[in-house]
């Protein structure tokens, strides 16, 4: 069980990590590395992520499970950040992302269902710190899925999606939090 005193530096490291990610990224996007180049930074990254926190004291295989859960959150929000960012080609680029961001929460569930049986040692319950931080990131989970919905009800109505796009956003990264 991991003390108090742990998880500030737990957290330091995590976002340590993403912020090395970020500007790796960013200087392969900028630099315009092949897509191989920029896949295996990301893969690297992610498989070092992946050894942080439960996947720490667990075998390979759960630190897959971690890259994988993580990787497929990363282009979720990635995408959706670049979508705010970029208005002038956000109605193409959000028909084309749609079904990227279909199959990162599909990841993203089948991946969270596993992993947290894994920590649990079953179905986590409300008693323990662990329940109850999962069942507010999955409240988040439920409240972002109504705002994608509600996104892509107003795309195929041709209305302006930039309030739901931030709103995604700002759900996604109290996620993360």
């Amino acid at each position: 069980m991991r003390r108090n005193n742990d998880t500030g530096a737990f957290f330091m490291t995590k976002s340590k990590t993403l912020l090395l990610g970020t500007a790796l990224l960013l200087a392969g996007a900028l630099a315009r590395w092949p897509t191989w180049v920029c896949l295996a930074a990301a893969g690297t990254l992610l498989w070092g992520l992946g050894g942080l926190g439960h996947g720490a004291t667990h075998g390979p295989s759960v630190r897959l499970l971690h890259a994988v859960h993580a990787g497929a959150m990363a282009v979720w929000l990635g995408g959706v950040l670049t979508l705010v960012s970029r208005p002038e080609e956000r109605l193409p680029a959000l028909a084309r992302f749609g079904p990227v961001a279909t199959v990162c929460v599909l990841v993203l569930g089948v991946t969270g269902v596993v992993a947290s049986w894994e920590h649990a040692g079953g179905m986590p319950t409300t008693d323990s710190r662990y329940g109850r931080v999962l069942l507010l990131k999955l409240a988040f989970v439920g409240a972002v899925l109504v705002v994608a919905g509600l996104l892509r009800r107003s795309l195929a109505r041709q209305r302006r999606v930039d309030a739901w796009l931030g709103l995604e956003l700002a759900l996604l990264s109290l996620i993360l939090a």
